[in-house]
């Protein structure tokens, strides 16, 4: 019998040890956003202050005192100590070394991002330089349905974990216009039975697999039929 997980392993923060960390980022913010999305938006949009209006009426607000602060002031500033926690608690010694500085948990988040991601200039270059293997993607002579979609889907993550999101059907339409010749029948049946507006990367690489799986199997029975007639008479 399989062994089975332990109760809540499920609930885990992915560990980042230094390695993959697009990949880590995207696991990461899966499971904060599933766990609470105020923590989340602590990361995202910083720690909570409580404030309160100065005494001279001109608009001024101060930071409230911390004997001042309300049950619902305490809930919000957790927050971001809860997701300080589950960051903390993710890192691996050398990369916890690299945020120990950091006061809150959108600090952390933009420390990790600046370190492995690079400046906003750094980052600009990256896009583009994915930006340009998008525009010259296309499928290789012999290569699979399975490899390609490995090789499109690489980049187009890599550019969604940059802020450069490429909309659905520009991507169906990208693959279509990338398949070698001897695709373009069944490119030409799917543009005519498909609405390209709707339909979903995913849906579109599993109707290629699904006409590769026949192609596959009607060359096997083709090779097969042909070893029969090439057989010696018993």
């Amino acid at each position: 019998m399989a062994s089975k997980d332990p109760k809540g392993a499920y609930n885990r923060a992915p560990i980042f040890g230094g390695e993959n960390y697009d990949y880590w980022k995207e696991c990461m913010s899966a499971h904060i956003q599933s766990m609470d999305l105020d923590v989340w938006d602590a990361i995202v949009n910083g720690r909570f202050q409580p404030q309160i209006a100065a005494d001279d009426d001109n608009g001024v607000v101060l930071d409230k005192p911390k004997a001042d602060w309300s049950d619902d002031d305490k809930k919000k500033v957790q927050y971001d100590l809860k997701a300080c926690n589950i960051l903390i608690s993710s890192l691996g010694i050398n990369e916890y070394h690299y945020v120990s500085h950091s006061k809150t948990s959108k600090d952390m988040w933009d420390a990790l991002e600046t370190l492995h991601e690079g400046t906003d200039e750094v980052k600009q270059s990256k896009v583009n330089t994915l930006v340009q293997q998008y525009e010259l993607f296309c499928m290789k002579d012999g290569e699979t349905i399975s490899s390609m979609q490995i090789r499109f889907t690489h980049i187009i993550d890599k550019l969604q974990n940059l802020g450069k999101t490429i909309s659905n059907q520009d991507c169906t339409n990208k693959i279509l216009r990338c398949m070698t010749k001897k695709w373009h029948p069944k490119v030409t049946a799917i543009k005519e039975a498909q609405n390209l507006n709707v339909l979903s990367m995913i849906t579109l690489f599993g109707k290629l697999k699904e006409h590769e799986h026949e192609i596959n199997l009607s060359s096997q029975v083709r090779m097969s039929l042909g070893e029969k007639k090439g057989s010696p008479l018993l």
